[in-house]
């Protein structure tokens, strides 16, 4: 009986830390390739498998921030009028970190 408890312990404790992963954070600049000047208001879709997952736009300073984002590897698209967009395949985003990948589209 009392090894009967102990494993249904040690399973339930194994179990729970796994649904308990937590989830990552993508941040980034994004910049003018050629002059180095920052775009606000530029667009930055997150996609899995051609399925947007989320997107966000950067702020007067060019800066950008997406979460929560589920473990994983994701393609990144920046866009901004004038640009060519940007995509950034397989980029990997871990569980309860920060993940900071500047953006550089050309005009």
């Amino acid at each position: 009986m009392y090894k009967k408890l102990l494993l249904i312990f040690f399973l339930s404790i194994g179990v729970s830390s796994i649904a308990q992963v937590r989830p990552g954070e993508l941040r980034g600049v994004i910049y003018d390739k050629s002059s180095g000047e920052t775009l606000p208001m530029a667009n930055i879709v997150v996609t899995t498998d051609g399925i947007t997952v989320t997107g966000s736009a950067s702020d007067f300073d060019g800066e950008f921030s997406i979460k929560p984002l589920n473990p994983g590897r994701y393609d990144v698209t920046a866009s901004f009028q004038g640009y060519a967009d940007l995509k950034i395949k397989d980029l990997l985003i871990s569980p309860d970190k920060i993940t900071t990948h500047d953006l550089t589209p050309t005009s």
